[in-house]
């Protein structure tokens, strides 16, 4: 038992230490796809707000890029776009666009996920990391304070 658990662990750390391949666009999000790289869908998000809500929609019911992962990763080369600002959030379906309502009469809606950038083997590539298992639906990663968003979809 004990020596299976080695072999995995060993497994684990060897397929982490696999190079990824480099994303042919700087400041653009890549799903990693066992060595192919799937480009994000890059868009900006409109300003939905009103008194009491704050929210920000995307159109399109659903993201060009699709993920069957539960637990993606990216890979990204930064160039004007810090890896480590970049945070994400679930999109909710409305109306044929995806929304995200972040603020209701001055409360938090919607609160991050983790994410973890690492560098990886490549000199200027990293990796980014999610933390928690994410469920089916709509999501974007997006830099702190910015409309930018880089959207995937987890089928």
């Amino acid at each position: 038992m004990v020596r299976l658990l080695a072999s995995a662990l060993l497994l684990a750390s060897l397929a982490f230490a696999q190079d990824i391949p480099r994303p042919p666009k700087a400041d653009t999000p890549y799903l990693i796809h066992a060595g192919n790289l799937v480009e994000t869908e890059t868009n900006d998000a409109t300003d939905v707000s009103t008194e009491k809500e704050m929210r920000y929609a995307v159109e399109g019911a659903t993201s060009t890029a699709r993920t069957p992962l539960a637990l993606p990763e990216f890979a990204i080369v930064p160039e004007s776009l810090d890896p480590s600002v970049l945070e994400l959030y679930r999109f909710e379906p409305i109306n044929g666009r995806r929304e995200i309502l972040l603020k209701k009469k001055k409360k938090v809606m919607a609160e991050p996920y983790h994410l973890t950038a690492l560098p990886s083997q490549q000199k200027g590539v990293y990796r980014l990391r999610v933390a928690q298992t994410l469920s089916p639906g709509e999501y974007c990663l997006t830099p702190q304070g910015a409309n930018q968003v880089f959207c995937f979809t987890v089928f």
